[in-house]
């Protein structure tokens, strides 16, 4: 075998590969616990990068995130220690009060800046980018102005959690035996990150709360269509996944070192971002792109102290440091030219609509959900008006109710309520929330608003699904010739009450793309 092995070694470029392949065989098993830890920062940095833009939200802001954690933790065990005492450290990962209450400070910090991104994101509007960058810059300026403070002291903090010492004889089982002493040879924050990937992975693409979440992040107004509060869901995972960063930032200081310097992320949160890239967007694939990044260092190092012999180890050592740091980029800079199979191209900057259930659909979905309409509960079809009864009907007809007005210009209704009253329509806003909209008084139901203006000939429905077949009731009490209900929604109860009614119905179809195509 090892004239073999020789022979293999000696061929001109399968040589050097076969070199390389048994050094790395040597070399990982015994630098793997090291490789774990190293991965551990980056791999929380992009598990909250994988939860934040599944919803929606892009959030560069991880880097800052983790240092006000890691501050925290680390100023939280300098106050704590002499309100709490120094306790004697329990033989399980040496947890004591002190390190426990620092870790929840630490984590709770994270949650308050999410929630500040989240805010600057989703409800301010800003550039979610520029929104990340301010996270940073404060984080460090300010992390870095107090520790300064702090540090003339000397002060002493709540130190670190050990790490858990697996049993020789576990270790030494063949092949497994090294994987397990790579996990189990870990502080309680790193064993914590198997747990996490495991339980994000399932709950992502196995459970309803994932199927929201990337609904969410995919098609948000869709989402909204269905009934799901986008903006309440993005807040809560934006602000659930700072937690996830928050745990990364109290490693360092808190499991790693025990201590805090300034700017101790040292990048680690943009990595995350580039190994959420290269993981496909989920935490799996994330947590394996975040070993990817610690084993090519990992791997710079160990050839930087014990290179492999011969012409390989003469190869190696000439390449400098920032080589092996600079592979895995390679691979992002790759992958990052293909748009993520699930994630939404459309710039999650723009704000969700909420309360009016407009959403619009793919061209498959209105065939299937137009198909209900035939098939449901074996009613038969209700006739929807086609191209030339709209044609007819908005030529004809002068006044239209419309369900669900909004006086914030950036909701679709209000630009379709704008267009409909330029093109000369008698437009009747209906909504309980508002008094007057573009100078006109709002009623709270349409039947105020019959009772008061007299008859309504098009009601205009911008609302949730489960809410049309009450306007459809109120559209036949009304008399009204048509039930129209916005692009993106779909009713067939509320269409069969609107044509029991001997009221015409439009379903899944905009007014104002609608009187654009053929009545200008």
């Amino acid at each position: 075998m090892d004239e073999l092995i020789q022979v293999l070694y000696g061929l001109p470029i399968l040589g050097l590969l076969a070199q390389l392949v048994g050094y790395l065989i040597g070399v990982l098993p015994s630098i793997s616990p090291i490789i774990f830890r190293s991965a551990v920062p980056i791999a929380m940095a992009a598990l909250c990068g994988v939860l934040c833009e599944r919803s929606g939200v892009v959030n560069i802001g991880i880097e800052g995130t983790m240092l006000v954690a890691a501050f925290v933790g680390w100023a939280a065990g300098v106050f704590l220690t002499p309100i709490l005492g120094t306790a004697v450290p329990a033989a399980f990962f040496g947890i004591t009060p002190v390190l426990v209450a620092s870790l929840v400070m630490a984590v709770l910090a994270g949650l308050i800046v999410a929630a500040l991104h989240a805010w600057l994101s989703i409800s301010v509007r800003a550039d979610q980018i520029i929104a990340g960058t301010i996270v940073n810059i404060a984080a460090f300026g300010i992390t870095g102005y107090l520790y300064s403070l702090m540090s003339s002291s000397s002060p002493t903090g709540a130190g670190a959690f050990t790490r858990f010492r697996p049993p020789q004889g576990l270790v030494e089982v063949p092949v497994i035996g090294r994987l397990l002493d790579m996990f189990l040879d870990q502080g309680p924050i790193a064993m914590s990150l198997i747990v996490l990937v495991v339980v994000f992975q399932i709950l992502l693409f196995r459970s309803r709360w994932g199927l929201r979440t990337r609904s969410v992040g995919e098609h948000p107004r869709a989402a909204e269509t269905v009934g799901i509060d986008v903006i309440r869901l993005r807040y809560r995972n934006v602000i659930v996944a700072g937690g996830l960063a928050a745990l990364g930032g109290a490693f360092l200081s808190m499991e790693v070192t025990g201590q805090f310097t300034q700017g101790m992320t040292a990048g680690r949160g943009f990595i995350g971002l580039a190994a959420m890239i290269i993981g496909r967007w989920t935490p799996i694939g994330a947590f394996g792109a975040a070993l990817l990044f610690a084993s090519s260092a990992a791997i710079g190092q160990s050839i930087g102290i014990s290179p492999p012999p011969g012409e390989l180890g003469v190869i190696l050592d000439s390449l400098p440091g920032q080589f092996f740091d600079a592979l895995p980029y390679l691979a992002t800079i790759v992958r990052a030219s293909r748009p993520p199979p699930t994630v939404s191209r459309t710039p999650a900057r723009r704000r969700p609509d909420r309360g009016n259930g407009f959403g619009i659909l793919n061209p498959d979905d209105r065939e299937r959900v137009r198909a209900i309409l035939d098939a449901e509960e074996n009613r038969g079809p209700v006739p929807l008006l086609d191209d030339g009864g709209i044609t007819e009907l908005l030529r004809t007809s002068r006044r239209i109710a419309v369900i669900g007005a909004s006086s914030r210009s950036w909701r679709p209704v209000h630009g379709v309520m704008t267009y409909l009253m330029a093109a000369g329509y008698d437009v009747v806003p209906v909504s309980p929330r508002e008094k007057e909209i573009e100078g006109l008084r709002c009623y709270p139901t349409l039947g105020d608003a019959v009772a008061e203006t007299g008859p309504i000939e098009i009601v205009d429905v911008f609302r949730r699904p489960e809410a049309c077949p009450d306007h459809a009731r109120e559209a036949v009490a009304a008399g009204a010739r048509c039930l129209w209900l916005q692009l993106g929604i779909v009713s067939a109860e509320a269409a069969r009450i609107a044509h029991a009614g001997g009221v015409a119905v439009v379903m899944d179809r905009c007014t104002k793309i609608e009187h654009a195509r053929f009545v200008r």
